[in-house]
This record gives structure tokens, C-alpha cells and sequence, in this order.
């Protein structure tokens, strides 16, 4: 799995703003968005096992946990491998997305931030609609606003 950065940090958007949070940005991004502020994820990480990205994100004591990038769907079936094991764990999993790809085979316990790109991102018509059916309850749509 391709790592850009593991960091511990305050929850800064959603729901759970406040919060402690340990961050999992993944290395890779299908779309370009005008306004990116993380186009150093595009491509800039290492390669990690799931074991060296587990021991990282076990040692900051922190349950609240956020897979992001880029996008992190890119890497889906390490990503769900890896959401399983810290659900497992009674870890609180967010991942954040840019909606492009299909959330159809999150874990339904993982809750999903799902952006929702506007016109003027350049990418306005990147969101894949079908996630609309794939979203629980706890889930969060979001758009930036510019």
C-alpha cells in the first residue's frame, strides 16, 4: 500500500471536528481539482505493508482514525483490508473520498465523507452516482465551496 503521510492531528471538518484523529493519507488522486491543497499526494509516499501502517497507527492511543489522500479508493482492496482489522479493533474508521469511486464495498461501519465536486472544481462531473445508494445514516456528503 502506498503511504503519502501517517500523522496525529485535530479532527478538522465533518462531525467529528475537535477530535483527536490519526490521519492515513494514501498516495494517489484520479482527479485534479483546481483548488487542491494535497497535490503532493498525487504521487510522493512509500510503500508500507499493513503491518507497518497498523504498528504506526497503533502508536498514537488515538481511536478516531481517517483514511484520506488523494484518494483512497485507489487502493481499495488493501484499504478494506486494512478498515477490517481496525474495525476489528473497535477503531472509529472515516474515510474521506472524493466520490468518484464506488463505495459499494466499504465496510458498513466505516463512515463515509463523501465530496461531492462542484462546477467551478473543474471536476464537476466526477461524482459517481450510484454512491447515493451506498450511503448509511452516519455518512456525511460534502462540498468545497471556493
Amino acid at each position: 500500500m502506498k503511504i503519502n503521510e501517517i500523522f496525529r492531528s485535530i479532527q478538522g471538518e465533518s462531525t467529528y471536528a475537535g477530535l483527536p484523529c490519526i490521519f492515513v493519507r494514501l498516495t494517489g488522486c484520479n482527479l485534479r481539482c483546481k483548488w487542491c491543497d494535497t497535490a503532493y499526494s498525487f504521487s510522493e509516499g512509500d510503500e508500507l505493508d499493513k503491518e507497518k501502517v497498523l504498528n504506526e497507527i497503533n502508536s498514537y492511543k488515538t481511536d478516531l482514525v481517517e483514511f484520506t489522500g488523494g484518494e483512497p479508493l485507489l487502493q481499495e482492496t488493501d484499504l478494506i483490508n486494512l478498515m477490517e482489522v481496525l474495525l476489528s479493533d473497535n477503531k472509529t474508521i472515516l474515510l474521506e473520498t472524493n466520490g468518484s469511486k464506488s463505495l459499494e464495498n466499504i465496510p458498513n461501519q466505516v463512515i463515509k465523507i463523501v465530496d461531492i465536486k462542484l462546477p467551478d472544481s473543474g471536476e464537476g462531473n466526477s461524482f459517481y452516482l450510484k454512491n447515493l445508494d451506498y450511503l448509511n445514516e452516519q455518512d456525511e456528503i460534502k462540498f468545497v465551496i471556493n
